[in-house]
C-alpha cells in the first residue's frame, strides 16, 4: 500500500512548522469569516473552532501526540464539510464554472495534502514517545536488574 509521508511541509519547512502555519492561516481565516459575517458561523461553533484551533497550536508547540489527534480529527472533518460546499457552490451555477472547478480542485487537493502533513507531525509524534516509552521501560528493567544483583551479592555476603 502507498502512503504520502512527508518529511517536510511543501519543502521548504518542517511538518511542526507547516503544522502552526496552517492552523495560524486557519484561524485568522475563521476570526475573518466571523467578523465579517462570510459563514454562517454561530457563536458557539465560532468558539469550538477557536478552541480546537488553540489545542492544536498548543499540541505542535509541546509536542503533543493527543492534542495534534484532535486537531487533525478537527481538520478532516472541516475539510469534508469544505468538500460537501465547494461541490455545491460549483453545481450552483454556470457562470465561471470552468474557474470554479479549477480552484476547487486546487483547494481540495491543498486540504488533504495538508492532511499528510498534519498526519506525518502526529506520526513523528508518536514514534518520539514509543522511543521516550521503550527508554524507560529498558531503564526500569535495568534498575531490576541491578536490585535482585545487589540482594544476590548482599544475601551471599550474609552466608
Amino acid at each position: 500500500m502507498s502512503y504520502c509521508h512527508p518529511n517536510s511541509c511543501c519543502g521548504c519547512t518542517s511538518v511542526k512548522n507547516g503544522v502552526i502555519i496552517l492552523i495560524i492561516i486557519n484561524l485568522i481565516s475563521t476570526i475573518l469569516q466571523y467578523i465579517n459575517g462570510g459563514t454562517d458561523l454561530g457563536i458557539i461553533r465560532f468558539i469550538i473552532i477557536l478552541a480546537i484551533l488553540f489545542i492544536g497550536f498548543l499540541g505542535a508547540l509541546n509536542n503533543s501526540s493527543n492534542a495534534i489527534l484532535v486537531f487533525m480529527i478537527f481538520y478532516v472533518i472541516n475539510v469534508a464539510f469544505d468538500l460537501f460546499f465547494i461541490v455545491r457552490l460549483v453545481l450552483q451555477s454556470n457562470d465561471g464554472l470552468f474557474i470554479r472547478l479549477i480552484i476547487a480542485i486546487i483547494a481540495i487537493a491543498l486540504d488533504f495534502y495538508l492532511i499528510f502533513v498534519i498526519n506525518a507531525f502526529y506520526n513523528e509524534l508518536k514514534e518520539a514517545e514509543d522511543e521516550i516509552e521503550a527508554s524507560r521501560k529498558k531503564a526500569t528493567e535495568n534498575n531490576a536488574v541491578e536490585k535482585r544483583a545487589a540482594a544476590a551479592e548482599a544475601a551471599v555476603a550474609a552466608v
